[in-house]
């Protein structure tokens, strides 16, 4: 769907160059349409491997930069009102496929977006601490909570709690967690309805054949 499409992006930028319309603001826009784009076409790739081949490539990588990165997009997306914010938290390299574990990210903050009412200041925090071989990775909201009927089955294929689907990105709960399990994590979720939702995972400090739980 999206073959070509950053090439069709850059002609559009040299066109308006071309004519002396330059807008910063615009550009910015068109340099994350493109960053999208680009972000799909690994996504479709990087899919193919994991269902079909069930391959991640990892190495060790900067926690923070891998927030850093995923925050960065969601950040266009984000609805008005509403702010993410990356909690002083300790300088540490995880043993992860960085592109996997960005789309975690991205989909959790989404559905916080979903979550948080248009009436509301929302408020997305993401901390990180260290956890025995692990680094514990948190993802909060203010937003409108799950029931509690509804909290055991979050990670089921296909399950929403939103009666009204909204158009999708990336992957789902069900997706996130198979992701983390196969790091060598674990993804738990606590929430209460009418405060927020928390969910954390956690991402192995070393490599995975080294691992010892």
């Amino acid at each position: 769907v999206s073959a070509g499409a950053p090439d069709r992006l850059d002609d559009i930028k040299a066109i308006l160059a071309e004519r002396g319309w330059h807008d910063e603001t615009l550009d910015e826009k068109l340099q994350l349409t493109k960053d999208q784009f680009q972000q799909v076409d690994e996504i479709s790739e990087r899919l193919r491997d994991y269902v079909v081949l069930k391959r991640l490539n990892p190495a060790f990588e900067l926690l923070r930069e891998t927030v850093d990165s995923a925050v960065r997009v969601e950040r266009g997306r984000a609805p008005a009102g509403v702010s993410i914010r990356i909690a002083d938290s300790p300088n540490v390299r995880v043993f992860i496929d960085k592109n996997w574990i960005e789309l975690v990210l991205q989909n959790l903050i989404s559905n916080a977006f979903n979550a948080i009412p248009g009436d509301r200041k929302g408020i997305i925090e993401i901390r990180w601490r260290r956890a025995g071989n692990y680094v514990q990775v948190r993802v909060a909201d203010n937003g409108m909570g799950i029931a509690r009927e509804n909290l055991d089955r979050v990670f089921e294929p296909g399950f929403s709690t939103r009666k009204e689907e909204r158009r999708m990105h990336g992957i789902g709960l069900y997706h996130c967690k198979l992701v983390i399990i196969e790091h060598r994590g674990s993804i738990a979720i606590k929430s209460k309805v009418g405060c927020g939702t928390i969910i954390r995972f956690t991402l192995p400090l070393q490599p995975w054949e080294d691992f010892k739980p």
